[in-house]
């Protein structure tokens, strides 16, 4: 059996997410932390250093947590580094992080890995579930509406100009330049890459694996990060871009309407389940407490624009938080 596809247990749409069907992770414990401080649970306050990173979409619902938990605890320093699902889930594997940001969960291969680090099978929580944006820059149109296929044919070269008939089929009315078309992706190992090919494969014939990594063949302007996207975006006329919404908003960057199924992006953290250190765990758990209490889920709501789990989901998340050790 493909031990990743058995534990991925994802929501279709936010509503079922409500019902806390989408949150997968090894160990349960049998009671809910209800602290939203991130202190120990014991009332003690937290100390040290605590190391994370991972994907660059989660930057600015991380600086919400962070900001909360080291509000909380004055001489914690949480450092968490946007350097891309893949690099993060690498970094976790090798010890470098204690915890690890991704936007999509481990693959069979780094599962292995992660559990030889861990000495157990890795908790994987889903943190949030949040839109991905298409953005584009084209000063003179301020309302673009794209479907899945029309997308899927500019990723892969296949449409190359703005009014190209397809574009313009789904755009009425709209006076599209003739200018070249600039896909902007990923240059790194992306999570967000990878759910956004993997809408295009369902819902528009992308023929290519869905992937983190950009295939090889194909052309367009590589960025690094999600600040690197939106970089490219705005620096580049006739250029469009996938991002977590959030990074979109706050580079004031214009986005289409898509058409049909909104593309949703579900983050997640990983982290072990013990730790060698007791200090370390202590942090784990206060950092991750925060992070699934309301208060934190309200905080990377209004930070991020993310959709906050709901009461059922945060129990689920604080059940097994509290049984690291």
């Amino acid at each position: 059996m493909n031990r990743t596809s058995a534990r991925r247990i994802i929501a279709p749409s936010v509503a079922a997410l409500a019902l806390g069907l989408a949150l997968t992770a090894c160990g349960a414990g049998n009671e809910s932390n209800n602290n939203s401080d991130g202190d120990s649970g014991s009332g003690d306050k937290l100390s040290g250093t605590l190391q994370a990173g991972g994907a660059s979409s989660q930057e600015k619902a991380q600086a919400a947590w962070v900001a909360g938990v080291q509000d909380a605890n004055p001489d914690l320093t949480i450092n968490y580094e946007p350097v891309g699902s893949g690099d993060g889930r690498a970094n976790f594997i090798s010890g470098g992080y204690a915890v690890a940001g991704s936007d999509s969960m481990l693959s069979d291969d780094e599962l292995t890995a992660a559990t030889d680090r861990c000495s157990a099978e890795p908790l994987q929580l889903l943190a949030y579930v949040g839109p991905i944006a298409v953005a584009y820059n084209l000063p003179s149109v301020d309302k673009l509406t794209l479907d899945a296929t029309t997308m899927s044919d500019i990723w892969s070269g296949k449409i190359t100009k703005w009014n190209d008939p397809a574009i313009a089929a789904g755009n009425d009315g709209v006076d599209l330049p003739d200018t070249t078309i600039s896909p902007v992706h990923r240059s790194d190992d992306s999570g967000t890459q990878k759910t956004f090919t993997s809408y295009l494969a369902e819902h528009g014939g992308w023929s290519h694996e869905p992937e983190g990594v950009w295939p090889s063949d194909l052309s367009g302007e590589g960025a690094d990060g999600t600040a690197g996207v939106a970089g490219a975006v705005k620096a580049g006329e006739g250029t469009i871009a996938f991002l977590d919404s959030s990074a979109a908003l706050a580079n004031s960057l214009t986005t289409a309407e898509v058409a049909g199924d909104p593309i949703e992006l579900r983050s997640w953290l990983i982290a072990c389940p013990s730790y060698e250190d007791a200090n370390q765990a202590s942090l784990v758990k206060g950092y991750l407490s925060y992070v699934f209490s309301a208060d934190g889920q309200q905080a990377a709501a209004d930070e991020a624009g993310i959709q906050p789990l709901d009461e059922a989901a945060l129990s689920e998340a604080t059940a097994q938080i509290d049984a690291i050790s």
